[in-house]
C-alpha cells in the first residue's frame, strides 16, 4: 500500500512539474510569435518608404527568425537576429552590415557623409519593437491566464482539467 502511494505521489509530482513547464512553454511561444509578427510589421512599415531617385533593395526584410528555446525547466522566446544574413552590399565608410541594421532599426534612412540621415518613419522599428514588450510586461497577466488555458489542454497522468 505505501508503495502504492508512492507511485501515486511521484506521479502526481511528474504532473504538476510538466504542467508548469506547459504553461511556461505556451506563454514564450505566444510572445516569441507575437514579437516576430511586430518585427515583421515593423521591417514592412519601414519599407514602405519609396524613394523618388532610386529602388529600395529590402535587404533587411529576412535578417530576423522567431526564437523558441527550452533550456530544461525554463524557455525562452523573441526575435533573433540573424548576424551572418546581414548582406554586405554597401560601399564606402558605412558598410558594416550591423551599422546599417543599426539605421533601419532607428528608422533612418541616408548616408552621414552626404546629407545626414534622415528619419523616414516615426516610430521607428525600434520604437514599435520596444512598444510590444512594454505591452507585453503590462499585461503580463494575459499572457498567463493563456499559458494556463493551453497547459490544461495538454495531457497528463493523472492531472484533470
Amino acid at each position: 500500500m505505501q508503495k502504492k502511494i508512492e507511485e501515486l505521489y511521484e506521479t502526481l509530482e511528474r504532473d504538476i512539474q510538466n504542467y508548469c513547464k506547459n504553461i511556461a512553454k505556451h506563454i514564450t511561444r505566444k510572445i516569441a510569435d507575437e514579437l516576430t509578427e511586430t518585427t515583421q510589421s515593423a521591417i514592412n512599415k519601414f519599407y514602405s518608404y519609396k524613394p523618388k531617385y532610386y529602388d529600395r533593395y529590402g535587404n533587411f526584410q529576412y535578417v530576423y527568425k522567431r526564437y523558441h528555446k527550452s533550456h530544461g525547466n525554463s524557455f525562452t522566446g523573441g526575435v533573433e537576429l540573424l548576424v551572418d544574413e546581414i548582406p554586405n552590399v554597401y560601399t564606402g565608410s558605412e558598410s558594416d552590415p550591423l551599422h546599417v541594421f543599426d539605421r533601419v532599426y532607428s528608422g533612418l534612412h541616408g548616408i552621414a557623409s552626404l546629407q545626414g540621415y534622415a528619419p523616414i518613419m516615426y516610430p521607428s522599428p525600434e520604437q514599435i519593437i520596444e512598444d510590444k514588450f512594454d505591452y507585453i510586461k503590462a499585461h503580463r497577466s494575459i499572457y498567463e491566464e493563456y499559458g494556463v488555458k493551453m497547459a490544461r489542454r495538454d495531457s497528463y497522468e493523472m492531472l484533470k482539467f
